[in-house]
């Protein structure tokens, strides 16, 4: 998944003003991945350009709802999912890990550090890094413009990687503040998911840019290039009809 999306990764926003009520919009990014996304009742829908998937994330329920349309298929995430998801996927790890220690030890100590820094999550639980959550964004002071929105140009850090990005809130998008808040609530929520696999060493870095990013330039390089404010299908925001529920698992 990509850092937009983590997070993706994962960015929104809508098109009407501040001070108007909540409203249907639509975003179209360009760029090393184009997406849209949509906005609707409480309602955020991420798909990427030529994938036939889509993710959901409901402020209400605080649930993502995943979307397969190659399988047919879809499955409800809450926190009680990923916190099992994060137990199993740890005890994996944890075998892994057992099996590599012998292999570890009867390595010469610089290699064995240098194969630790390479791969922090092979790191013995007394010597993993802790959990580092990435810088707040610097603002230059410059603005810019992108899609007809209104930002402030700042330095972040996304994904663990140096990135320069253009913050717009809620009167720079022209959106509603409801609107501008499932955005927020969003990057919130997929942050309180993530943190259930204790070994990732980065938090997600969307939650704390305290604003939308609608141009990144970095690993990634992405910009916002449309806005529509055109009423949305309220099927778009669910799964189809005749795709079958799935438990999510890593296998």
């Amino acid at each position: 998944m990509s850092k937009r999306v983590a997070v993706c990764a994962a960015i929104a926003a809508a098109c009407l003003s501040g001070t108007q009520s909540h409203a249907d919009a639509s975003l179209f990014f360009g760029g090393d991945e184009p997406m849209r996304i949509d906005i609707r009742d409480g309602k955020v829908r991420m798909e990427e350009a030529g994938k036939d998937e889509f993710v959901v994330y409901d402020t209400a329920t605080q649930t993502i709802t995943q979307v397969d349309g190659e399988s047919k298929s879809y499955a409800v995430i809450d926190e009680a999912s990923m916190a099992r998801l994060g137990a199993e996927l740890n005890s994996q790890r944890d075998l892994i890990l057992r099996e590599m220690e012998a292999q570890l030890a009867n390595l010469p100590e610089d290699e064995r550090k240098a194969l630790i820094a390479a791969i922090p999550a092979l790191a013995p639980a007394g010597e993993q890094a802790p959990r580092t959550p990435a810088p707040k964004p610097r603002f230059t002071g410059e603005t810019g413009r992108y899609g007809g929105a209104k930002c402030r140009i700042a330095s972040a850090v996304l994904a663990g990687e140096p990135s320069t990005v253009c913050l717009a809130d809620a009167d720079g998008l022209g959106i509603s503040e409801k609107d501008y808040q499932a955005i927020l609530d969003m990057y919130d929520g997929m942050t309180r998911f993530a943190r259930q696999f204790p070994f990732v060493p980065t938090e997600p870095d969307f939650d704390g840019l305290g604003g939308v990013p609608i141009f990144i330039s970095g690993d990634e390089d992405s910009a916002l290039e449309k806005v529509s404010t055109e009423k949305l299908d309220p099927g778009l925001f669910k799964a189809p009809a005749g795709f079958k529920q799935q438990e999510l698992s890593f296998e």
